[in-house]
């Protein structure tokens, strides 16, 4: 039987007791689509199985023993190189999808700590293990547009979903349809490209008593069509950004009573930051 996002959803509770702090140990790929990973946790030794197959994928401990290949596939090897001794932080999924983050921080060529993120999407024929880094941390210009053109062609010619991890938000801005921001473990907010743009949109905000009046007066003596007009009184204007001062004059001199005016907007860093609630400090 497939394993649902509800079903996902309290296997990852129960592994996160087991797995989150442990340390990977070894890591063999009996099969073309499962990986097994020996973690050692706190007292206990365990096995992890991590299946991409599309007759079931899943995830789960297992004691189960296994014959692997004399010569270790090429994902198995690129698993041990960037994973081998690294330690899991955490066990992510977000809400309502079977997909699994595992977290990870590990010791890379020079010696720093890096994260990495290691994600099984359990999605029948369409199932995957990805190992994700920073996609684009330490390329050049050139290179971030070829590498960024060679997810849009993926995308579109293959049909494939692509997920991101990263932290370069402005980057992102240039690729992706959809975003899931993330603080501590917890996802905060799902949310399309097109409604996050409205949202970040720039524009003079203006709260006023009589919002009917105050959109007459925008038409008729600024020639202001572009705006909209929210609940308690609230206006949104999109035009003569570069002029708050003579919006609020017309307002003004028009009869409506100015409670507040201010220029918004905001790019992505600055939209993360404000769900956060600011910038932290280490």
């Amino acid at each position: 039987m497939a394993l649902d996002a509800i079903c996902l959803t309290a296997v990852v509770e129960e592994l996160r007791r087991t797995l989150e702090g442990g340390k990977i140990d070894k890591i063999y790929q009996p099969s073309r689509d499962e990986v097994v990973m020996a973690i050692r946790g706190a007292g206990e030794n365990v096995k992890l199985l991590l299946s991409a197959s599309p007759n079931g994928p899943r995830m789960h401990l297992t004691k189960e023993v296994r014959e692997n290949p004399a010569q270790p596939p090429m994902f198995c090897m690129l698993l041990r190189k960037h994973l081998t001794g690294g330690r899991i932080l955490a066990l992510e999924q977000p809400e309502l999808e079977r997909i699994v983050l595992l977290r990870l921080e590990v010791v890379d060529e020079l010696g720093d700590r890096v994260p990495r993120t290691l994600v099984l999407e359990a999605m029948g024929r369409s199932a995957n293990l990805l190992l994700l880094d920073e996609p684009i941390n330490g390329l050049d210009p050139e290179g971030i547009v070829e590498f960024r053109n060679l997810l849009l062609r993926l995308n579109q010619e293959r049909q494939t979903t692509i997920l991101i991890s990263s932290h370069i938000l402005s980057e992102l801005a240039n690729l992706a349809t959809c975003y899931g921001f993330l603080d501590n473990g917890m996802m905060l907010e799902q949310i399309s490209a097109r409604a996050l743009e409205e949202k970040c949109r720039a524009c003079i905000e203006a709260r006023v008593d009589d919002a009917s009046r105050a959109a007459l007066v925008l038409e008729q003596s600024l020639g202001i069509r572009d705006y909209e007009v929210l609940p308690g009184h609230l206006l949104r204007i999109y035009s003569s950004l570069d002029a708050p001062h003579r919006v609020a004059q017309a307002l003004v001199e028009g009869g409506v009573a100015l409670q507040s005016i201010e220029s918004r907007g905001a790019n992505l860093e600055d939209y993360f930051l404000s769900m956060i609630g600011g910038v932290r400090h280490a």
